[in-house]
């Protein structure tokens, strides 16, 4: 245990340490001090760019360079936007920003795509910047520029679409601040900037608030360094005199003052978590200062550069890429000298077993009521480590204090195990993320494999998804895979889709069409053709296709689904494109099934292009009902006319002679109609049978026999109409000389008496009973209310379901004769 913390240094109550991450790969060739360094934070990677001083000639393009943090090359690039590029930095989502001197913001990714171009006003444009920073938003990452008029601008979210805000200017500000930074208050973005001993904090709104400040130095002549927590909560000041404040964010707490001796402004002032404060000059120790007053010395070789963490600071040199953060509470009550906490205990017990040293026991029995405690100390701890030995020895002092508990959570030890693993894979050099646990579980471990994902650290990432089965995950690591693969490989495109169907396969749930909707962006129109062949869902091939202009290949598709939406979408992508009907017509000829979807859509919505594909068809019985609908709704009578005219000479084309025929007595009809019309009959737009009826109420009998025998009505047909009509009107006597007509009625007498009845004249209705056939009297009876008779005359007939019908239509009222019904039936069953 002495050998854990021989490492540690102390500051105050606390201690930190310091642990080499990386021998960067960049020794060789990278002098720090003359390149401008920005670092992402979370173990993010690096960017440089040469200083203005150290360009080998004037006019040379400036070159941004990337690299992971082992110092891998990633990408570089030349600055090759027409201005100055005066700043670069990182946002949280590991985009790199760059600022030009003109107010033109740039946004790439690690491999020098462009992902956002903005600009930072008008002003930054006319007059120039001369300072900036980039800060950490509390979405993601912003930016704030000072103009040459020293006037102040801020973005506060890089991925926003919104115009640049105006911050409140500075009093008498006439030449550069001596300091400022970006700070969070309230959950806005704010500048504190200082004119020489004077603080200002100035925000959106256009409100410029004088800082109070206390400070024991009343001699300050200017505040020159400004350093803001990566929490916002607390800020450090360096002033001209040397002395370092360190305390709250809004001024009013002060930690400590520390006099550094040196009054130059510090090369870097960063803090380091939230406990210390690192001060670095060029050519000296690295000075690290605590809230009480405490300091460490951290002697180095050549320049540095100091990258603050929510729980440290990253130190990147020319050689070294190196991790200060304080020592782990759980890890100092295990491994600082004289613990006698219970996971201290557990961990030289496991020691000595393993040396089989009897004194393994007296550790476990000095513990054992507290053993839970130790397996949770030591898992934690394993957890906080970076190199792979002492993980292990954790973690099996972890495993051997669990044969001691009865109770012990397995999942913790399990999910430490996965978290290590995957931190280890992804600390490897040749990926260069050098996480730690506390900085994993702030960012979440969805976080982690979308940073690999955007590194194309694709096959890490998957294998990360399998072990933690995140499926879900996996499949989006494919697809960005896929879309990667799509965008960047020279090979054919066939082989290209038979690389992607073998890794894919059909039930990846990664989606074809996503994936060749990129190779058509990328202008591989083939390709993608070939990838939608194994999307399985026709909702996800068919815009793509029509998106390509494949018609053809879409209907067919749309027809295969079974989904007439999707073929309706197509019959309309095309019917836009295709200006010609007779072309387009053309086009859905090709897919039979397509056509009566077509027709079916323009019945309801465009008669007159049906008329047109009916007549392309040579449908001429599908226009002549167009006709005879379109004459239906028509109002003017020559028209009508017309109209039926045009049906008849399709059913005649059609040679359907019936329909012909029916057509050319409708027009003749209508000719007859409007007669009448003439004679104050209005029957416009009735049928025959309502005409004649009207004719006959009218007493217009001798024009109703001219059209029965015009249009040869029926005789039979023709008695029921009469009857009924003469009923309704009441014309009881003419009703009476047509029943006597004729010898016998060809209807018979039975209509008679239903029409009476039904008009409400049954003494009218018993007129007719004696002509009523013996079968049909006992309905006729019915219908005008004679149900006992009715019961009477089906006893005569001995007819039981005569009687039955009788005793169905009986209501309360009939109640004696109900029960004599019921007493004839029972007399016609026993004789």
């Amino acid at each position: 245990m002495e050998f854990m913390s021989a490492e540690w240094n102390p500051l105050g109550d606390i201690f930190f340490r310091k642990l080499e991450l990386y021998r960067m790969t960049w020794i060789d060739h990278m002098n720090i001090s003359e390149y401008d360094v920005a670092a992402a934070i979370n173990g993010g990677p690096i960017a440089t760019m040469k200083k203005a001083m150290h360009m080998v000639r004037a006019d040379s393009k400036q070159i941004v360079s990337i690299y992971n943090a082992a110092g891998n090359r990633l990408h570089d690039f030349k600055w090759q936007q027409g201005g100055l590029l005066l700043k670069i930095g990182w946002t949280a989502s590991e985009k790199l920003v760059c600022v030009q001197d003109d107010g033109l913001v740039i946004l790439y990714n690690l491999f020098g795509q462009v992902e956002n171009t903005f600009d930072m006003g008008q002003e930054a444009m006319d007059l120039k910047i001369s300072d900036c920073r980039i800060f950490q938003s509390y979405n993601d990452s912003g930016v704030i520029v000072m103009t040459t008029a020293y006037r102040f601008w801020i973005k506060s979210d890089v991925n926003k679409r919104s115009a640049p805000r105006k911050l409140a200017d500075v009093p008498a500000l006439g030449s550069p601040p001596s300091c400022w930074a970006a700070i969070g208050v309230d959950g806005t973005i704010c500048a504190l900037v200082a004119r020489d001993d004077r603080l200002y904090l100035i925000d959106q709104m256009g409100q410029c608030t004088p800082q109070d400040i206390q400070i024991s130095d009343s001699d300050v002549i200017a505040y020159t360094d400004i350093a803001v927590s990566i929490n916002n909560k607390y800020v450090a000041l360096f002033t001209a005199t040397g002395m370092l404040w360190i305390g709250s964010a809004n001024l009013q707490v002060c930690f400590c003052e520390y006099q550094t001796q040196n009054k130059s402004r510090p090369t870097q002032l960063a803090w380091c978590g939230t406990r210390s404060v690192l001060v670095y000059w060029e050519g000296e120790d690295l000075l690290m200062v605590g809230s009480d007053r405490d300091w460490i010395s951290y002697p180095h070789e050549g320049s540095v550069f100091i990258v603050s963490e929510t729980d440290g600071a990253r130190i990147i040199s020319n050689s070294f890429h190196e991790l200060i953060h304080r020592v782990p509470e759980v890890t100092r009550e295990i491994f600082q000298i004289g613990s006698i906490q219970p996971g201290a205990y557990l961990f030289e017990a496991e020691r000595k077993f393993n040396q089989q040293n009897k004194e393994a026991n007296d550790y476990i029995d000095s513990i054992a009521h507290q053993m839970g405690l130790a397996v949770e100390q030591c898992i934690e701890a394993a957890g906080h480590e970076f190199e792979p030995a002492k993980q292990k020895s954790l973690l099996r002092a972890a495993s051997f204090g669990k044969c001691f508990v009865n109770t012990s959570e397995p999942d913790k030890f399990y999910h430490m195990c996965q978290m290590i693993r995957v931190l280890n894979a992804v600390r490897e050099f040749s990926v260069g993320i050098p996480l730690t646990l506390k900085q994993l579980n702030f960012i979440t471990m969805e976080t982690l494999i979308d940073r690999l994902v955007y590194r194309r650290q694709y096959l890490l990432a998957r294998k990360i998804c399998q072990y933690l089965k995140l499926k879900d995950v996996e499949e989006k690591i494919l697809a960005h895979w896929a879309c990667y693969k799509v965008e960047n490989s020279r090979d054919p495109d066939y082989k290209i889709a038979n690389i992607l169907q073998e890794k894919l396969g059909d039930n990846s749930g990664v989606s074809y069409s996503d994936i060749a909707n990129r190779a058509v962006e990328m202008g591989k129109t083939n390709l993608a053709i070939m990838l939608l062949d194994h999307e399985t869902k026709a909702a996800n091939q068919i815009p793509l296709l029509m998106k390509i202009e494949k018609y053809d290949t879409a209907l067919k598709k749309a027809i295969d689904s079974g989904d007439s939406n999707l073929v309706y979408q197509v019959i309309f992508k095309l019917n836009d494109t295709i200006r010609s009907v007779g072309d387009f017509l053309l086009e859905i000829r090709k897919s039979p099934p397509a056509l009566p979807l077509l027709m079916k859509y323009y019945k309801e919505e465009n008669p007159i292009l049906l008329e047109g594909l009916y007549n392309q068809e040579g449908l001429h019985n599908e226009i002549a009902q167009l006709k005879i609908s379109a004459c239906v709704d028509e109002q003017e009578i020559g028209a009508k006319k017309y109209l039926l005219g045009e049906a008849q000479k399709m059913f005649q084309s059609a040679k359907d002679e019936w329909a012909a025929k029916m057509t050319d007595d409708q027009i003749r009809l209508l000719e007859r109609q409007q007669q009448l019309e003439g004679q104050g009959l209005s029957c416009i737009n009735q049928s025959l049978h309502e005409t004649m009826h009207r004719l006959v109420m009218a007493g217009n009998m001798k024009i109703a026999e001219s059209l029965k025998k015009e249009f040869n009505v029926p005789e039979k047909r023709y008695w029921w109409l009469k009857v009924n009509a003469l009923a309704e009107c009441s014309n009881w006597p003419e009703l009476e000389i047509f029943s006597k007509s004729k010898k016998s009625s060809p209807i018979g007498y039975r209509p008679f008496v239903e029409a009476c009845a039904k008009w409400g004249n049954k003494a009218e209705a018993a007129k007719y009973l004696n002509k009523v056939v013996s079968d049909e009297k006992v309905k006729c009876l019915i219908s005008i209310g004679e149900m006992e008779h009715a019961a009477e005359v089906a006893f005569d007939r001995k007819n039981e379901d005569e009687l039955n019908l009788v005793l169905q239509q009986c209501t309360m009222a009939d109640r004696a004769v109900f029960d004599r019904i019921q007493r004839l039936k029972l007399q016609l069953r026993n004789t």
